[in-house]
């Protein structure tokens, strides 16, 4: 895309700097998951880690020679690494790299365009709120119809815009998979199983099957998605254009003080920012057919699709961010005349309120035909003769003598018209979440969650801080700094209506460390196990990864005591559970955590999580359904020493009364050791054992 529609944070992401820089991570990735196998050998790894890169210049000299970007790529890195680059994309095919590296930078391109989005939809909402209340004329056919507000209409495409946020996370997600199965996706030289480790490294799932490609119905609906989220700026802009013609002007685009509108004609102050939009839009809308035509390949993959990719996902991506951010600038900046709206409302003297004087006579017994004869001749007349419709209703006895004068006034009464606005508000702005509700992290629900945790921080001063990853809206690095987590920073934005995972001491880290960096325990095979475990709950549910929020390690677990070091951590939970003001810290965020993310499921690892549970589950949030796995899959969860103590993994999993009526608990029978079930947690819990006694771990 030309520099004009670039922004520098998207244009950045399409670079062919960014894009070697891709490749490269994919490679090193992949060596380095190969060398804890023994496949690679670990210095090579460590090699191509250290020394691996390469010069864009030097990749298109070769390219020129060699007529192959994959082999001008490797070669060019080859000859950074040395020796050991003969292990560079070992067991690997051109497309296990070029598909999984245009999967990381569709994932930032995604990001940008999602804040894009969420901006939009907070400037969509201030300013539906501002005009909530400001009269305009609806128009249909282009031609006046009934009153509305000038809110409403903004209401309108906040709505829009908000479903537009749900498509795209769902299909930003479709994208955020590799894969390395080789030159027909048949697994030749590496496993599934070392697939699925290099891609979640990278913060990516694992195409569950493939051919040499990725399947481009996923890249097909992305771009159309895109092609559908800029049509609705293209009709945000179409109306503001037409609001914004002379005998209109309701509203117009804000005009610079040293702006000027015509080389010819020094008074023109045309929509060219609207106008810029709907052209830009169809490019865009332009290129989702480019994508649909890709999805058909030869056999196993031919090249038909890549020339395409190189133009229209940049190209779309590229636009879209531009758009949105033309857009959020348009509405934000846009300058609106109630009082023309007013006057444009008044102009045909009365001729809107015919639906309702029509109603009217109906409600005080005039045959509905026979109403809209008399009303429809008297508008007809007031139309076609310039007249006022209301003085010529007024002056008909047939309609006199059936509406009284205070009647007759309350037909012609805006404010009737407009009643029922505050409602509308409410059924999109609060009321129940769902379908028209998808996510409360577009417009301030995650910075209302941060505040109450940046409470509970000082209120509780953790040991163990809540440990997240680093694009996480909520809790991010900068926020809760120093924690070390299994995928930090490699994750994906949480979902509404995913999996909330609450981890314990030992339950999702690969280390812990305290706040004078001493390492307090580490357990690699207890960790692999876990997480493995963890993996064939949601594949059970099923609950993709992407769609789970984690914390690591619960920050309100244990409380910093004087003198407490930590071989004392997790050995008294009846004294923690004790600990009652602890308690409704803990509970505070719970339910603050429940009611931003609206978990599908939760998962307790580890007997602290499950403890609290136990014992404090809110009553107010109404019956889940809990389980209990002892053995899934050859005993992840398995009983390991360690700090000198033996403890037993436990991990409660519990699911919202949503699911009880699905096939759910019938699904991969064999992952399944249902402990107990009730229709409080507190009943499952003691039954299943669950519930440590102090000195127990």
């Amino acid at each position: 895309m030309i520099p004009r529609y670039s922004r520098a944070a998207m244009g950045r992401i399409w670079t062919d700097e960014a894009k070697y820089r891709a490749w490269l991570e994919v490679e090193t990735t992949a060596s380095e998951v190969l060398a804890e196998d023994g496949i690679v050998p670990a210095e090579a790894a460590r090699a191509i880690r250290e020394r691996g890169d390469f010069d864009v210049e030097r990749i298109r000299e070769i390219e020129a020679e060699v007529k192959h970007d994959v082999i001008a790529f490797t070669t060019a890195v080859a000859e950074k690494i040395g020796p050991e680059s003969r292990w560079l994309h070992y067991g690997l095919t051109s497309n296990d790299v070029v598909d999984t590296a245009q999967a990381l930078q569709v994932k930032a391109a995604s990001a940008l365009i999602r804040e894009d989005l969420v901006h939009l939809l907070e400037v969509l909402q201030a300013r539906a709120l501002e005009f909530k209340n400001t009269p305009t004329v609806g128009r249909t056919h282009g031609m006046h119809a009934e009153p509305t507000t000038f809110g409403l209409k903004l209401l309108n495409w906040y709505a829009e815009v908000r479903r537009n946020l749900e498509r795209f996370d769902a299909a930003a997600e479709q994208m955020r998979v590799g894969k390395l199965s080789g030159a027909v996706g048949a697994f030749g030289h590496i496993g599934p199983e070392q697939e699925e480790r290099i891609c979640a490294q990278l913060g990516l799932a694992a195409a569950p099957v493939a051919t040499q490609v990725i399947q481009r119905d996923r890249h097909a609906y992305y771009v159309a998605t895109l092609a559908v989220v800029t049509a609705t700026l293209d009709k945000i802009a179409t109306e503001v254009r037409h609001l914004q013609r002379t005998e209109v002007r309701e509203a117009e685009e804000y005009f610079s003080p040293k702006q000027k509108g015509s080389s010819a004609m020094p008074h023109k102050r045309n929509p060219i920012t609207a106008e810029q939009i709907c052209g830009l839009a169809r490019v865009v809308r332009a290129n989702s057919q480019a994508a649909l035509e890709n999805v058909a390949l030869w056999h196993e993959r031919d090249i038909s699709h890549s020339s395409v990719e190189r133009v229209i996902l940049p190209d779309s991506t590229i636009l879209t961010d531009y758009l949105l951010a033309k857009t959020a600038d348009l509405v934000k900046k846009l300058v609106v005349y109630p009082a023309r709206m007013m006057k444009n409302l008044e102009s045909t003297g009365g001729l809107i309120f015919s639906g309702q004087l029509l109603l009217d006579l109906a409600e005080a017994g005039m045959l509905r035909e026979d109403a809209y004869r008399l009303v429809q001749s008297h508008a007809m007349n007031a139309w076609q003769n310039d007249l006022v419709f209301r003085d010529l209703v007024s002056a008909d006895a047939e309609i006199t003598g059936r509406l009284s004068v205070e009647k007759l006034a309350r037909t012609f009464d805006l404010q009737r018209q407009l009643g029922n606005v505050d409602a509308i508000f409410e059924r999109v702005l609060g009321g129940e979440s769902g379908a028209e509700n998808p996510s409360e992290h577009s417009v301030g629900a995650i910075e209302g969650l941060r505040i109450e945790l940046r409470k509970l921080d000082s209120a509780i001063r953790p040991r163990l801080q809540l440990c997240s990853f680093s694009d996480l809206p909520i809790m991010d690095n900068a926020f809760f700094p120093g924690g070390s987590g299994l995928y930090e920073g490699r994750r994906a934005k949480p979902s509404v209506g995913g999996a909330l995972i609450l981890g314990s001491d030992f339950g999702c880290l690969e280390e812990f460390v305290d706040p004078a960096g001493k390492l307090i325990h580490t357990d690699e095979r207890f960790t692999n196990a876990t997480w493995k475990g963890l993996r064939k709950i949601l594949e059970t549910v099923p609950i993709d990864v992407g769609e789970c929020f984690f914390t690591n390690a619960w920050p309100f677990l244990h409380r910093a005591k004087d003198g407490e070091g930590a071989s004392n951590l997790g050995t008294s939970i009846d004294a923690w559970l004790g600990d009652t003001e602890l308690m409704q810290s803990c509970l505070q965020f719970f339910k603050v955590t429940l009611a931003t993310l609206k978990p599908r499921l939760i998962i307790a690892l580890g007997t602290g999580p499950a403890a609290f549970l136990g014992h404090y589950w809110p009553e107010d949030l109404g019956s889940w359904r809990a389980r209990t796995w002892k053995d899934v899959d050859k005993k992840p969860f398995k009983t390991v020493k360690y700090d000198g103590r033996t403890n037993e993994a436990i991990c409660v999993v519990i699911t919202h009364p949503s699911m009880s009526n699905s096939n759910w608990r019938n699904r991969e029978p064999k992952y399944q050791q249902l402990m107990g079930e009730a229709r409080l947690l507190k009943e499952a819990a003691d039954r299943a054992g669950i519930l440590p006694s102090a000195g127990k771990g």
